[in-house]
């Protein structure tokens, strides 16, 4: 676990990259000390234990170092105790929020990990990589409990249906696949993109699905029928990350021609076009009950945008390498991302209100 604290200018809502080889002190009471951040019109950021005070004001926060490769991929759980990532150097990694602490290693993988979830209460994960597999663990003992054979190449993707008694996948295959997690047959194969499938989601009634594909395509897909609904066209390039908005009328999406769109799902028109990174954008997904989203990025950063007005109102800094993976948790009020740079940061949002 790596710790820093530094001194930043206002221009960004962000942290210095940790520097591995200084020395860090230890902080036996890291476990209290929640991020936070301050922000004003004359002054800089200072990153201190969050016990100190709750305005806008002091903040930490924390790297986590442990993986030998690119971090794909990171889920939450546990009431947001725990996390888990995967890798591409072929491993899960299990993680207290809290301490930073390792917390276990799973290993199986015969590839890089792409994806993974965790399910049944956070008993249980899946993860899917280039092995052409998805895998069950018990998250209770580390241990593979199946694997589940059937895409023709690498697995991009994977998400859960709410009861978690299925899954599906996207892979290099151009196929999205359902899962009978108890059984590990295949259920369906859904059949429609011309270019791998990189991004998936499940609604949260579990009767569709949302895919999206370097065809430049998002594909809504009906679960009980394999039945493809609508297409969503409009990115210029590869569609890298997409994720369904709380209301479940809504979905975002971020692509290799660098930007995020917002789509209306009953119409299957576009909202808004967001614009602000330079690079291809990997990662995303919905907050503050909708009203903004956090996007990861090519471009090292992550973006947190107003969905209301496509206006983009922070930029984090911090990991040196592709942001792959963003997650919020703690009712909005923070992120874990994972990056090429092999780490993952915890970061402290912004108040939404006061933006």
């Amino acid at each position: 676990m790596l710790l820093n604290f530094n001194l930043l200018d206002r221009s960004v809502f962000a942290m210095h990259p940790v520097n591995e080889s200084s020395n860090h002190p230890e902080f036996p009471e890291l476990e209290k000390a929640v991020v936070r951040a301050c922000y004003s019109k004359g002054g800089k950021i200072m990153m201190l234990p969050a016990n100190i005070g709750h305005t806008l004001g002091p903040t930490e926060r924390i790297t986590l170092g442990g993986h030998s490769d690119t971090v794909n991929c990171c889920a939450l759980y546990s009431g947001d105790k725990l996390a888990i990532s995967g890798s591409r150097d072929k491993t899960l990694r299990v993680w207290n929020l809290f301490t930073g602490e390792q917390v276990q290693i799973l290993k199986g993988h015969r590839g890089g990990v792409e994806c993974c979830a965790v399910y049944g209460d956070g008993t249980h994960a899946i993860s899917g990589g280039y092995d052409k597999t998805l895998r069950v663990w018990d998250l209770a003992t580390g241990e593979e409990v199946r694997t589940l054979e059937g895409h023709s190449e690498a697995v991009m993707c994977c998400a859960l249906y709410e009861d978690g008694t299925h899954a599906i996948s996207g892979g290099m295959d151009n196929t999205i696949r359902v899962w009978n997690l108890s059984t590990g047959d295949e259920v369906w194969t859904l059949e429609g993109h011309s270019d791998f499938v990189q991004c998936c989601a499940v609604y949260s009634n579990s009767t569709r699905a949302i895919s999206g594909s370097w065809d430049q395509t998002l594909r809504i897909w009906n679960l009980s029928t394999g039945e493809e609904l609508r297409t969503l066209e409009g990115h210029g390039g590869g569609v890298l990350c997409c994720a369904l908005c709380y209301d479940g009328i809504h979905a975002i999406s971020g692509s290799y021609d660098k930007t995020l769109r917002l789509w209306d799902l009953s119409t299957g028109e576009e909202r808004h076009t967001l614009k602000g990174h330079s690079s291809a954008v990997w990662s995303c997904t919905a907050c503050g009950n909708d009203t903004h989203a956090i996007s990861g990025s090519e471009d090292k950063t992550m973006k947190l945008w107003n969905l209301s007005t496509g206006e983009k109102k922070q930029t984090f800094e911090g990991h040196s390498d592709i942001v792959r993976s963003c997650t919020v948790y703690g009712n909005g009020t923070r992120a874990i991302s994972g990056s090429d740079d092999k780490t993952l940061k915890i970061w402290d949002l912004p108040t939404l209100a006061r933006i």
